[in-house]
């Protein structure tokens, strides 16, 4: 199954502009920061620790990406993701995930 491309990703191919996208994506009303580059696959999905915005990702994610598919993102309340009115529980990280990995532009990995 291939994802659909984001606007901002057919604007950057068209343009030659290749590096990371960095997109907002709405999950359960609340916007949330990604950064992404797209170099086939493997997609490598990078998470920080809980209270940690994705630049911790940095010098990593930018030497994977000269690879393969990158995508870190920022949880609901941390980095410049919106903030949260509530206490979240595991299961509300992992749905949030779950939802966010539906809408991204990262292909899964090729079966061999």
């Amino acid at each position: 199954m291939r994802y659909p491309k984001s606007d901002a990703f057919e604007r950057a191919r068209k343009e030659g502009r290749m590096g990371f996208e960095e997109v907002f994506y709405t999950c359960d009303g609340c916007k949330l920061f990604t950064k992404y580059s797209r170099k086939g696959t493997p997609s490598v999905l990078l998470l920080a620790g809980m209270g940690v915005h994705c630049e911790t990702w940095n010098e990593v994610q930018n030497r994977v990406a000269d690879i393969t598919t990158t995508f870190s993102y920022d949880r609901a309340g941390v980095g410049r993701s919106d903030a949260v009115s509530s206490p979240r529980t595991c299961h509300d990280l992992v749905q949030e995930l779950a939802e966010l990995l539906r809408m991204i532009p990262v292909e899964p990995r090729e079966n061999r």
